[in-house]
């Protein structure tokens, strides 16, 4: 971080970062997001971003995105996924973007890495050093650490004005250099995050009051010989130490004044962000406004609409109650016109078997007459027929009513199987029938012949 940003580069960098975090929202988000910051003694810095990714979509994940809002030098990157390809990108204000391609993609709801590293130079602000990082802010457990170098010291940069920002910091050593680290749950919201750590190398000025003493001491030798050398002297030193004094007040009053310059960048940023917030408010509104009014205009049609709905609807059902009636009365008719052609039909028939019966009717009276005589003759024709036992045997029947066959042996004498020969032969010419009578079957005459003969 080389030197403080300017109004226009805050301003890109803020739309920069916004984007950038709305668009990584949609594939992936950082699990765990750190950042390690070394400085070395000739004012050089070494700052590694290590990203742990978590692939949020359903699909293979090839490719990260990452701003960097800042001059690099010596870009590296590094996954255990592999680096297949990366591009690199930076706009006249300083921003670097880069593309990393994995050779391995990031698996649907699985986690890879990417670890960045660059170099730069440390900011020289009248002899005090000033580091300054800004990174993105993404959703993630974020933890940045800055390693001053050896032999650094933390001082303030002009009076009133804060050695270490922002706050909640913790600072520790391990007996050479100071570590400053910020831990925290980062979101997006956020827009960035941004560290300002302001030293002096205790070194240097170990160095400088040893050559000024020295240099004190040969003055003194030089102007042993007289007391009026030793006072112009001491007179010299004490308006030394004023125009020290001065030139320390004036260092501090440039810093204030760039630190004040830093105050009114931020100022005007903020201005400028609020009056863009307050015209995006008054479009938000007016676009509002005209929803409300498309949205009247739309309810009024949806109400029409329905209305017509309703009015089609009841059609639509009377039309259905008509078709409904109208096949039944086609079903009438056409059972109607099956029935007329079904009696035209029958009245034909009936014509032609009037015909047939007229013409019928002096065979029919014949066999009528017939029959008379027949019936009358019959028990006379029957008995003609029939030989001396079978008339026996009818006669026995005819006295009895019914009679078994065992009856009929004992009676007339005759052998069983003859009774019952002559017995299925009258039964067979309809003559007599078997009566069940209880357990035992009886014989008698047949209904057709009873009284008869």
């Amino acid at each position: 971080m080389s030197k403080p940003i300017s109004t226009n580069y805050r301003i890109y960098l803020l739309i920069t970062l916004i984007f950038c975090s709305i668009s990584a929202v949609d594939s992936y988000r950082f699990n765990e997001y750190s950042v390690q910051y070394t400085i070395d003694q000739n004012d050089n810095f070494y700052e590694t971003i290590d990203l742990e990714i978590y692939n949020n979509n359903s699909d293979d994940l090839y490719d990260i995105s990452y701003s960097i809002p800042q001059e690099t030098s010596n870009l590296t990157f590094n996954s255990s996924n592999g680096i297949d390809s990366y591009s690199i990108t930076t706009d006249d204000e300083g921003v670097t973007e880069v593309i990393v391609s994995l050779a391995e993609p990031i698996g649907p709801w699985q986690s890879g890495d990417l670890i960045i590293s660059f170099t730069g130079q440390v900011s020289d602000l009248s002899g005090k050093k000033q580091v300054y990082i800004i990174v993105p802010a993404h959703d993630s457990d974020f933890k940045l650490s800055v390693q001053l170098p050896e032999g650094a010291a933390i001082v303030s940069p002009v009076k009133d004005v804060l050695s270490i920002s922002p706050k909640d910091y913790a600072v520790g050593t391990n007996g050479k250099s100071i570590f400053v680290e910020w831990e925290k749950e980062l979101t997006s919201e956020e827009k960035y995050f941004e560290v300002t750590i302001n030293y002096v190398l205790t070194s240097a000025i170990a160095t400088i009051t040893t050559w000024e003493s020295n240099e004190e001491l040969y003055r003194a030798v030089s102007t042993v010989l007289g007391v009026l050398v030793v006072a112009l002297i001491f007179f010299i030193y004490r308006n030394y130490n004023k125009v020290k004094m001065i030139n320390e007040l004036q260092n501090e009053i440039i810093g204030l004044n760039k630190g004040l310059e830093i105050s009114q960048l931020n100022l005007q940023n903020k201005t400028k962000e609020i009056r863009r917030l307050e015209e995006l408010n008054e479009h938000v509104l007016k676009e509002l406004d005209l929803s409300k009014n498309t949205l009247k205009e739309y309810e009024l049609k949806i109400t029409e609409l329905k209305e017509n709905i309703i009015q089609f609807k009841s059609q639509i059902e009377n039309y259905v109650k008509l078709k409904e009636e109208l096949n039944s009365k086609n079903i009438e008719i056409k059972n109607l016109m099956s029935y007329k052609k079904l009696s035209e039909e029958l009245n034909s028939k009936i014509a032609e078997l009037n015909e047939v019966l007229k013409e019928k009717e002096g065979y029919i009276l014949e066999l009528m007459d017939r029959i008379g005589d027949y019936e009358s003759h019959k028990s006379e024709t029957l008995m003609n027929i029939l030989t001396d036992e079978e008339k026996g045997l009818i006669e026995l029947i005819r006295e009895h009513g019914s009679i078994s066959q065992k009856e009929i042996v004992d009676i007339t004498g005759l052998t069983k199987p003859k009774v019952s020969r002559t017995i299925s032969d009258l039964e067979q010419r309809g003559i007599v029938r078997k009566v069940k009578i209880g357990r035992i079957n009886k014989i008698a005459l047949s209904e057709d012949l009873d009284g008869s003969i």
